[in-house]
């Protein structure tokens, strides 16, 4: 899973801009660009990201533990 795009892509479905992403999140446009270009970031930056887009990017990760599980136990 690539996090940033998982990011992107929230922030087109919830119909804000990336600038006003960037706004609420506190970074530049630049450094919001960085980040959608990186396939992992800190918990701490996720849960502010998740909390600004009203969405569980942690849940991503679960269901990926949670399929590995199950292909690992057949």
């Amino acid at each position: 899973m690539h996090i940033g795009k998982e990011i992107l892509e929230q922030v087109h479905a919830s119909g804000m801009t990336v600038a006003g992403f960037a706004e609420r999140l506190g970074y530049t446009r630049t450094s919001v660009y960085k980040l959608m270009q990186k396939s992992t970031i800190d918990t701490g930056t996720l849960v502010r990201v998740s909390r600004i887009l009203n969405y569980d990017f942690f849940a991503l990760y679960s269901s990926i533990i949670s399929n590995e599980e199950k292909k690992v136990s057949k």
